[in-house]
Parts: structure tokens; sequence; C-alpha cells
């Protein structure tokens, strides 16, 4: 299965050949997500990707307690997140 996955992950940057490419981070906690920047990686590795490569966190902290606030929650306003970006900003929860 994985060696599919990860054919299917290179065949894809080959033919569209993008400029960047938008990843899940590695410490996302959510398997799946995991999963995704993994065959990413190795793919962009074998293939010698030149292009930009973005990552974003879905999934991090005890239990996955981020996002805040989890669920559906549309009518409620973005909270803070407690870490802090390269910058000193605080990065915003988002709603899943």
């Amino acid at each position: 299965m994985k060696k599919f996955a990860l054919s299917d992950t290179m065949d894809l940057i080959q033919i569209f050949q993008p400029k960047e490419i938008y990843v899940t981070h590695a410490a996302d906690q959510h398997l799946d997500h995991m999963a995704v920047n993994w065959f990413v990686r190795d793919a962009i590795k074998v293939l010698g990707y030149k292009g930009r490569v973005h990552t974003y966190l879905i999934h991090s902290g005890p239990d996955s307690e981020w996002p805040w606030p989890q669920g559906v929650t549309p009518r409620d306003p973005f909270a803070l997140h407690e870490a802090l970006d390269f910058k000193r900003v605080p990065i915003p929860r988002f709603v899943p």
C-alpha cells in the first residue's frame, strides 16, 4: 500500500509540476496527516523537486487539543494559539 501511495504522489508531482506544494506538517498528530507529509517528503526527495514546500499544522498538542474550538463553530471567533511563530506573533487557531 505504501509503495502505491508514494508512486501516486510522485506521479501527481510529475504531471502537475507545481511551483509550490502545501502539505501538512510532520508534527501533525493525526495519522493520515502524518502519512501525507511522509509521502510528499519522500516523493520530492526521490524526484529532486526544486520548488517551494509549505507546511501547515492541523492537529497538535496533548490529545490533539489544537485546533480550538473543536467541532463546527461558524459563529465563534477564532481564539489565539499559545504557540508563537518565529516573529513572536500569536498564531491563530483554526476552526476545523
